[in-house]
């Protein structure tokens, strides 16, 4: 049986910091690249979901960083109209027959902001799908570690729970998505973090 997990985590406040931003094999469109460069004044040591959505370079350095090989965040000429997205990676404790896969997509309107991230976790092991589950969770703490936010409350535990959770990390609004209801076996679940003043396509649900 295949099961994905996704997480909607909407951001707003101060400036993020990700230092090593610089070492990211990304090469981003003029427009993003210019974009970026508006922020590099940003004070690298405060904490925040701003610098998070609003430098793709260092969104998608972090993801790198956890793991993730997220192509340049480029015009789609479609909907959304800018998007980067990583190849499935198999977490520990997959076998050959059943992986259990987790993937990394940032969207948006801008070249200079973006509107959701969003962490995807297939299941495609029942038998490994805890330590799958605890591998995601770790690895989406480490990226926003990355910025400076702490789950401080362990909203992301919902993961391991398999729990339909709707709540807040560090001020920000946080969706976690089963596509199941509570006691039943979760086939996908979307963990996605939205910029509170996106409009559509951003707030719309990523495909798993």
């Amino acid at each position: 049986m295949r099961r994905t997990h996704t997480l909607l985590i909407a951001g707003l406040a101060g400036c993020a910091a990700l230092a090593a931003c610089n070492g990211t094999s990304q090469q981003p469109t003029p427009e993003a690249t210019e974009a970026v460069s508006a922020n590099e004044g940003a004070p690298l040591q405060s904490a925040g979901w701003d610098r998070l959505f609003t430098s793709p370079a260092d969104a998608l350095a972090a993801a790198s960083d956890d793991g993730f090989a997220p192509e340049s965040y480029d015009p789609t000429g479609g909907e959304p109209p800018y998007q980067a997205k990583s190849a499935p990676i198999t977490l520990s404790g997959s076998t050959p027959d059943a992986a259990n896969q987790a993937s990394f997509t940032a969207s948006g309107n801008q070249a200079d902001k973006i509107g959701t991230i969003t962490f995807s976790l297939q299941l495609g092991d029942s038998g490994t799908a805890k330590q799958a589950e605890q591998h995601f969770a770790d690895m989406i703490r480490q990226y926003l570690s990355s910025f400076g936010i702490e789950d401080d409350k362990n909203l992301l535990a919902a993961i391991t729970n398999e729990q339909n959770t709707d709540g807040t990390i560090a001020g920000t609004p946080v969706t976690i998505d089963t596509g199941v209801q509570t006691g039943a076996m979760p086939e996908v679940i979307n963990v996605t973090f939205t910029r509170p003043d996106a409009t559509s396509p951003d707030n719309s649900k990523p495909q798993g």
